[in-house]
């Protein structure tokens, strides 16, 4: 056992993550070429519907008739999804294009790694990395998540190099994973926290910052010039947050508060208004119930919290039918037996088996460096950023509603806290046995 854990403990640690990364390598090669010209699911589905109407018409993202839509959405991965179709003539690129992120953001888990924690840490986050089935299965799918993630941590790796030209690019890159999925505050915060911390010249802040405004201006004059509105994100804000402000209101999306005039989603005369004019109507109504139903509206974090983390094999669930069509969603609506979805939910649990590990270490991390973590000072360390950055991320998903999926965003950070945990393992048990 002590040669096991010592093991683990020493140079080859760094050997059997290489071999686990050539295999998730493989594993995700695998799963392209499986996956290479099916059909997708879902929104991933809707994406690809959108960028090739956009393509068939000879113009980007949004167009005008997209102007009466009930939000503009995801309009950074639809004009890269249009891009591949004038460049490749298919989407099947996109798959590749996801690899290679992927790829990229386990080189980035590492740096961050070993600056925030040590070489071991790091190469512990990448193995964590590389056993989570999501992690695997997500790079067949046109999705928002990876693309953003990609981005966003990119602009965070960048910002740990004090350099002009670095801090220039970080806000190009954060700005771009915006523009493909409205997160990027909490980066935002967590960069802007590290660079307090590290006391950034004023000189560093102010190329961060005027990056991102200059990236935000091009973008949403771009599409300003093409529909009359100033756009530089998804505008589903309020479209999603009066699925979760209203008296049916059960943590999970809910599109059926759009279904009827006796719901409040419902808008009488919804074809003849702007997607600006409903995200209004939409968000005002949303404030409105919440002043109303603040203790239900509060009381139903706890379960979208739960829902947030319940398990990791939501890719899979995206790229197979057999899971969209047995879902929990579908069998709260109604369309779906109880009996349907017992099969596809035990396939689900197993499938995240590394990931509850992984939580697990996350947890004891948490509880055996509490004494490091849990004052007001030790929040202001590289550790103590990861720690804000999920619980900022956590609370701002839990407003609207929410979906296993939504938890990707922040598992890079759970993925290192949970790496610093299990190190801590390691060398305690070596220790430990005789």
């Amino acid at each position: 056992m002590k040669n096991f854990l010592q093991l683990l403990d020493n140079k080859r640690l760094t050997n059997i993550a290489i071999g686990v990364f050539a295999l998730w390598i493989f594993a995700q090669i695998i799963a392209i070429a499986y996956f290479w010209g099916k059909p997708q699911n879902a929104d991933h589905a809707a994406y690809m519907a959108i960028a090739m109407d956009c393509f068939a018409n000879g113009e980007w993202y949004p167009m005008s008739k997209h102007i009466y839509s009930n939000y503009i959405w995801a309009p950074g991965l639809i004009n890269f999804l249009i891009l591949q179709l004038k460049l490749f003539g298919t989407f099947n690129t996109n798959m590749i294009f996801n690899l290679l992120m992927n790829i990229g953001m386990v080189a980035e888990i590492y740096v961050i790694g070993r600056k925030f924690f040590n070489n071991n840490t790091a190469t512990i986050a990448v193995l964590f990395w590389c056993l989570l089935i999501s992690n695997t299965m997500i790079t067949p799918i046109v999705s928002t998540e990876l693309p953003f993630v990609f981005f966003a941590l990119s602009s965070f790796v960048l910002c740990l190099y004090p350099k002009y030209w670095t801090l220039i690019l970080a806000g190009i890159a954060l700005a771009l994973g915006n523009w493909i999925r409205p997160l990027a505050l909490f980066y935002l915060v967590a960069i802007v926290l590290y660079m307090l911390l590290r006391k950034y010249k004023w000189q560093y802040f102010i190329s961060f910052f005027v990056a991102i405004l200059f990236s935000v201006l091009i973008i949403g004059k771009s599409t300003e010039n093409k529909i009359g509105y100033f756009v530089y994100q998804s505008t589903t804000s309020g479209f999603n947050l009066i699925m979760a402000a209203n008296d049916e209101a059960n943590g999970p999306i809910q599109v059926s508060v759009f279904s009827d005039s006796t719901k409040i989603g419902w808008i009488e005369n919804s074809k003849d208004l702007t997607f600006a004019e409903k995200d209004k109507i939409w968000k005002e109504r949303s404030v409105e119930w919440i002043k109303h139903h603040s203790v239900k509206f509060s009381t139903l974090f706890v379960k979208k919290v739960i829902a947030l983390f319940v398990h990791d094999s939501w890719a899979w669930g995206s790229l197979t039918e057999y899971f969209q069509k047995n879902s929990i969603r579908n069998y709260l609506d109604g369309k779906v037996s109880k009996s349907d979805i017992i099969v596809p939910q035990i396939i689900k649990y197993i499938l995240s088996l590394s990931y509850y590990l992984l939580l697990l270490f996350f947890v004891y991390a948490l509880w055996v460096y509490r004494g490091k973590w849990w004052t007001f000072k030790k929040w202001f360390t590289p550790k103590g950023i990861l720690i804000f950055f999920i619980i900022i991320a956590v609370v701002g998903t839990c407003i609207f509603p929410n979906f296993p999926r939504y938890h990707y965003p922040m598992m890079f950070a759970i993925v290192l806290i949970a790496a610093y945990g299990a190190e801590y393992f390691i060398e305690r048990k070596v220790k430990q046995t005789p």
